[in-house]
């Protein structure tokens, strides 16, 4: 990975662990970011996450450690993983026709401990196409049909 890539990771995984100070305490909370909370370990909650995408038909394409980039950054955390998924098919149509959305395709997942939780927090699809206005009809089908899958995935950590 470049280092350019490497900052950009950083800043996004930055800016979400920011926007999930701010998300309740909910199992599946606001518009933007969807999260959940399980008492369950890191490791196991990491695995089940893995599982629980696939038997969604999503396909996981890379687990990246970030807790150290973090550290450097002054962020403590115990344990920080995302997970780069989705479907293959499905990513690609949507980034040969629009490349701009390369930054947010695949979807990650963030996976991180918190004292004895493990939170699990994602970038809400349809949020990104507000970003756009211009792709959110074309698009809106497909990322209110993510959105509602995330939801589902989301649900198995309650």
């Amino acid at each position: 990975m470049t280092i350019a890539m490497n900052k950009l990771l950083i800043t996004f995984l930055y800016t979400l662990a920011t926007a999930i100070c701010v998300v309740s305490n909910t199992a599946v909370a606001t518009e933007d970011i969807l999260t959940a909370r399980t008492s369950s370990d890191f490791e196991s909650t990491l695995e089940k996450s893995k599982l629980v995408l696939e038997e969604h038909n999503f396909t996981v394409a890379h687990v990246q450690r970030c807790d150290g980039g973090l550290r450097q950054m002054g962020y403590h955390t115990d344990n920080y993983k995302i997970i780069f998924f989705g479907r293959l098919e499905e990513v690609r149509e949507v980034t040969r026709a629009h490349p701009e959305l390369m930054p947010f395709l695949p979807l990650k997942l963030a996976v991180f401990a918190e004292k004895d939780e493990t939170l699990l927090s994602i970038v809400n699809p349809t949020s990104i196409l507000a970003m756009m206005p211009a792709l959110e009809k074309e698009l809106q089908p497909l990322f209110s049909k993510w959105e509602k899958e995330l939801r589902q995935v989301l649900a198995e950590f309650q």
